[in-house]
């Protein structure tokens, strides 16, 4: 057989070129695809966590769920709702005298917006509402915003900036799988204020699920859903009527 005849028997449009192609694509996307997902979904190493942290959590559009919150011997349960990164409710639904709610729809709520911060305590009889109008959530909290809100940030600036991260394992919180990990640091950091603090991170978003310190503080989802849709009218506050509104001005 001439070297033209073989070059022929290999012509782009013969089926036999066509169907060799299409076997050689598919062997190449399915490597790609063991290797992205290994890559992707693999057990980081410690030195690794905050930059996937970094990469996934800009993929967390709103957060839904149930947390207990506790601050010493203080126990709070709270509904909790996040379209990040500006907009978040909070209802508590069990806690001590003073914040636990009083009748069906009179719970200490938390409400905070692009331009404002509401927080009624129903006991009181009392709103207070301040501008959000120069607020940016960051690592610590400042007046309008709420640990809840900045957790995430707060996290990641801990990790980025510890003197120790201790891999422990993996764990299931609110029904999905985390890594826990312990972050030491060499000075305490706002918010947190502690120098030993235990993370479970979220294994698909790396959205912190589980944090406990070395000063009393732990916060803990019950339950958790990402990315789905929130109605607006959640992160709008109308203050029932009669009670007391205490706007601080900035």
């Amino acid at each position: 057989m001439s070297f033209r005849s073989r070059l022929t028997r290999f012509d782009r449009r013969s089926p036999a070129f066509v169907m060799t192609a299409v076997v050689v694509g598919i062997a190449l996307l399915l490597i790609a695809w063991i290797i992205a997902t290994q890559a992707d979904d693999g057990v980081p190493s410690a030195d690794d966590v905050a930059v996937r942290m970094e990469q996934r959590l800009p993929r967390v559009s709103t957060v839904q769920g149930r947390i207990e919150l506790v601050n010493g011997a203080a126990v709070l349960e709270q509904e909790l709702w996040i379209e990040r990164p500006r907009r978040l409710r909070a209802e508590v639904e069990a806690g001590p005298p003073g914040v636990a709610p009083v009748g069906p729809n009179q719970k200490t709520t938390l409400v905070l917006s692009e331009e404002e911060a509401w927080f009624y305590n129903p006991t009181l009889g009392v709103a207070t509402v301040t501008s959000r109008a120069n607020y940016t959530p960051a690592a610590s909290v400042d007046v309008g915003g709420s640990i809840l809100e900045s957790m995430p940030e707060a996290v990641l600036a801990a990790l980025q900036n510890a003197a120790d991260i201790q891999l422990i394992g993996e764990d299931r919180v609110a029904g999905r799988q985390t890594l826990r990990m312990q972050i030491l640091m060499a000075q305490p950091q706002a918010p947190f204020d502690a120098q030993r603090i235990t993370v479970g991170l979220d294994r698909e978003f790396f959205y912190p699920l589980w944090i406990e310190t070395d000063r009393g503080f732990a916060l803990r989802f019950q339950n958790v859903q990402f990315n789905q849709a929130i109605d607006p009218a959640t992160f709008v506050f109308v203050p029932p009527a009669g009670i007391v509104v205490n706007r601080i001005n900035e």
